[in-house]
């Protein structure tokens, strides 16, 4: 068989790799947008600000995931500290609380900054 037509015939099996590829690779990109525009993220506004002191460091947030994951037995549910207030709220009669506390922080999100 001359080399250009086994070249041919073999054309389809790599390209067809590349196209699954290119596909598997946008759809993440259009979920990765769509992620960024559900958070609040755009070109203007990088979604939430790391100096808001309610937020917790990537670091840290991985640190006390890790510790929590180490201790005997497994826990069922890994919860970190800074959020088990808005875990329990419903059980603990603060729900009203928290519900106005995330309220309160959507709302500050949304409003545009006065100069």
């Amino acid at each position: 068989m001359d080399d250009s037509v086994a070249a041919l015939l073999c054309l389809p099996f790599l390209i067809f790799p590349a196209l699954v590829l290119a596909g598997i690779i946008a759809s993440k990109l259009m979920a990765f947008e769509r992620v960024r525009k559900i958070r609040g993220a755009t070109e203007f506004a990088p979604g939430p600000s790391m100096d808001d002191p309610r937020n917790v460091s990537d670091k840290d947030f991985i640190a006390e995931t890790m510790q929590l994951l180490k201790t005997q037995p497994t826990p069922p549910e890994v919860i970190v500290e800074q959020v088990k207030c808005l875990r329990f709220a419903e059980a603990t009669g603060s729900f009203d609380k928290a519900l106005q506390m995330l309220s309160q922080m959507r709302f500050a999100r949304e409003t545009p900054a006065k100069s």
